[in-house]
């Protein structure tokens, strides 16, 4: 769980365990050229919430984490592109895709040393 994002941080319930194999299932046809678009992905798991037998609706940051979870968990290379997403098992797609996390994960790093200045004041 992220400090000031509980909610939409807190760890996977039982209903979104679930979705885990389904996902990694359905990824299976996206490629590169064919990317799956976040809303595409929340609708069809919100338009098929009973039959998938969940209760909570499927929002943006749920499906990352899931998403994440299941890099995390090296169960499928998921890509996230501003396009989409797609799985790819191709080494310089998946280079690509932990340098821009890498790339991401030190802006933010030097975001929060940049809210360091103010305790000094």
């Amino acid at each position: 769980m992220i400090t000031n994002f509980e909610t939409i941080t807190a760890d996977l319930s039982p209903d979104e365990k679930k979705l885990i194999p389904i996902i990694v299932k359905s990824m299976e046809k996206y490629t590169k050229k064919n990317q799956v678009k976040t809303k595409t992905i929340i609708d069809g798991i919100n338009a098929n919430r009973e039959k998938l037998k969940i209760i909570k609706k499927m929002n943006g940051a749920r499906l990352r984490k899931l998403v994440n979870f299941i890099r995390s968990n090296g169960i499928q290379p998921i890509i996230g592109t501003s396009q989409g997403y797609f799985v790819s098992y191709e080494k310089t797609d998946i280079q690509d895709e932990i340098e821009s996390m890498e790339q991401r994960s030190n802006s933010i790093l030097k975001a929060a040393n940049g809210m360091k200045i103010f305790f000094k004041q």
